[in-house]
C-alpha cells in the first residue's frame, strides 16, 4: 500500500474512534431525541448544502461459509444487538485493496426517478486522488446497493436485469467505492423519516431515521418489494456519542446502526445446478449531528451467517468539509 494512503488511512481510523457516551435523557417519540436533536434539524437540507468525506475502502476476504441444504436450515441474521457488539469491535484484517476517494453529497434542485418519483436530488460524487471515477450514474450508492444484491440474491438476477441492465449500472466497478449506507438520489425528509426513492418502484426505497430518536427504538422497513418479500433493513437508535473526524469534532452526535438482510439465498454452480443455501447481510452505523447532519459512517458489506466476519470489505467515511451555512451550526 503507498505510503500516502496509508497514512490517511491510520489517521482516519483513529479520528473515527469514539469517546465515551453523552448522557441521555427520557423523551418521546414526537419530542427532540436525547442529544437535544430533532428529525427535522438532524439533516438539513436546504438547496446548494454539501458534504465531503474522506472515503477509505479496504477489500475483505469475500469467504461464503458454510452452505446449508433447506431453505428452513439456513440460521437467521444477526439481530440488532449483535449488531451494535459487532461495530463495537474495530478489528478488521483486510485481504488486500486498500484504496480511499473523496466522496460529495450536495442538494442540487429536484430530480424524477425512472418510476415517477420526484423528490430533493442529493447529487453524489466519488472522487479518487488524481482521477474522476467515470460513474455510469449519478448515483452510486443506490448502484452500490443493487450489485450487492446481484451478489447475494443470484435468484432475483432476471427481474433485477429486466430493470436494471447489469451492462450499464451493475457493470460499473466504480461503486465499489460508494457508500452503500449513506447515499443520494432522490431524497425527502417528512415528519415521519428521512429516506430516499429509487427506479424500481414509487415506495420509499430506503430509510435513514425515523421520528422516534430515542436509544433503543428501533424501525423495520421492506427492500426491493417489487423483486422480492424477504429482504429488510433495520436501523436502531444506539446512545448518542461523540465522534472526531478530519472536519472536526462533534459531541453528542445521534447514532443509528444499520443492518441490511438479504434473504435467503439459492446458490448454484456454473452449469446452474443447486449447491445449497445461504444468507447474506450488510451492516453500518451513521453518525448525525444537530444542525450539521451524517458526519462519519462505517460499513461492511456483504457477510455470511457463520462466514468471515470481514465479508467482501468495509467503507470508512469522516466528514472533511461542508459550506459555511452548515459550519455555522457545527455542535463542538
Amino acid at each position: 500500500m503507498p505510503g500516502h494512503i496509508r497514512v490517511r488511512f491510520a489517521a482516519l481510523v483513529l479520528l473515527l474512534l469514539l469517546t465515551p457516551a453523552a448522557g441521555c435523557r427520557r423523551s418521546n417519540p414526537a419530542a427532540p431525541g436525547p442529544s437535544g436533536s430533532a428529525l427535522d434539524t438532524l439533516w438539513p437540507n436546504e438547496d446548494g448544502s454539501s458534504w465531503t468525506y474522506h472515503a477509505v475502502w479496504r477489500r475483505g476476504s469475500g469467504y461464503g461459509g458454510p452452505v446449508y441444504s433447506t431453505p428452513d436450515s439456513v440460521p437467521p441474521a444477526p439481530s440488532m444487538t449483535d449488531i451494535a457488539a459487532a461495530l463495537g469491535d474495530p478489528s478488521f484484517i483486510a485481504v488486500s485493496g486498500y484504496d480511499s476517494a473523496s466522496y460529495e453529497l450536495r442538494f442540487m434542485g429536484m430530480i424524477t426517478t425512472e418510476s415517477g418519483a420526484r423528490k430533493q436530488n442529493l447529487y453524489e460524487t466519488l472522487v479518487r486522488p488524481g482521477q474522476p471515477i467515470a460513474v455510469a450514474t449519478s448515483r452510486p450508492g443506490e448502484a452500490a446497493f443493487l450489485t450487492q444484491l446481484w451478489r447475494a440474491r443470484p435468484d432475483l438476477r432476471p427481474r433485477l436485469a429486466a430493470r436494471v441492465p447489469p451492462a450499464g449500472m451493475l457493470a460499473d466497478t466504480s461503486h465499489t467505492y460508494a457508500s452503500t449506507f449513506l447515499h443520494g438520489y432522490a431524497w425527502e425528509k417528512t415528519a415521519r423519516w428521512i429516506g430516499t426513492y429509487g427506479d424500481l418502484d414509487t415506495l420509499l426505497a430506503w430509510k435513514y431515521l425515523g421520528a422516534d430518536l430515542w436509544p433503543g427504538s428501533q424501525f423495520t422497513h421492506q427492500l426491493v418489494p417489487a423483486l422480492a418479500s424477504d429482504i429488510f433493513l433495520y436501523g436502531r437508535i444506539l446512545p448518542p456519542r461523540s465522534v472526531r473526524t478530519p472536519a472536526g469534532t462533534f459531541r453528542s452526535a445521534t447514532v443509528c446502526a444499520y443492518l441490511v438482510d438479504f434473504g435467503v439465498s439459492a446458490l448454484t454452480d456454473s452449469s446452474g445446478n443447486l449447491v445449497g443455501y445461504t444468507r447474506y447481510y450488510s451492516y453500518a452505523r451513521v453518525w448525525y449531528v444537530d444542525g450539521t447532519g451524517p458526519v462519519a459512517c462505517y460499513e461492511r458489506s456483504l457477510l455470511t451467517v457463520g462466514g468471515d466476519p470481514t465479508g467482501y470489505g468495509d467503507i470508512t467515511l469522516g466528514l472533511t468539509s461542508l459550506p459555511p451555512v452548515l459550519w455555522a451550526r457545527r455542535a463542538w
